[in-house]
């Protein structure tokens, strides 16, 4: 081969194998969220009390190495199962805790456990007809206001509550950005200017 030939056949022989890798990294993210969807909701379905749930994620939370070495792929699943009932003793979480997290640790979803409770906290919601948005502001609403706006989003979605989740945003110049069920409402002064001049 000529060395441009070479060249050619080398980068795409390279731009092959990165797209297969790209291909198994996609599929495997994929999978891993499938995972974690299924977990959380199976959390939600084991109806343990939301303190203990939380002090068990907390316990994760806290102790980096303990997921590291939980995730160890070298470890022996039985010194992790001990690891799980030495950490989260059942006479503290009961029985049911230690064997949950034994499932989510031999399916390799114990660093998700933030994913897989985000999952449980919206199945929670849902029970009690809560809807979670995000509001972006430059001036603080008043209780006015929100209610307002909680008025809106329990018509539009049938939901009995909204839990906000208030954040200060100066780069609006005005007005606010709200963010709900994959859903963008924005009613910014910054909004309108794009609009009116093309920014």
């Amino acid at each position: 081969r000529s060395s441009a030939a070479a060249d050619v056949y080398k980068r795409q022989a390279r731009n092959g194998i990165n797209g297969s890798m790209m291909y198994f990294w996609q599929v495997k993210v994929r999978r891993m969220t499938e995972q974690t969807r299924m977990y959380g909701r199976v959390l939600y379905e084991l109806h343990l009390p939301e303190k203990m749930v939380c002090e068990m994620v907390k316990v994760i939370r806290e102790n980096p190495l303990l997921v590291q070495i939980l995730s160890d792929p070298v470890l022996p699943s039985f010194k992790k199962d001990r690891i799980i009932e030495k950490v989260w003793r059942a006479s503290e979480f009961t029985e049911i805790v230690p064997s949950f997290l034994k499932k989510v640790c031999a399916a390799g979803c114990i660093g998700s456990m933030d994913s897989i409770l985000s999952v449980w906290e919206q199945c929670l919601r849902d029970e009690k007809g809560i809807i979670q948005a995000e509001l972006f502001y430059v001036t603080p609403p008043d209780e006015e206001e929100l209610q307002k706006i909680r008025r809106f989003l329990c018509g539009k979605y049938g939901k009995k509550e909204v839990q906000f989740i208030l954040a200060s945003a100066p780069e609006l110049i005005g007005g606010f950005l709200l963010r709900t069920e994959n859903v963008e409402y924005d009613y910014s002064l910054k909004s309108r200017l794009e609009e009116l001049f093309g920014i």
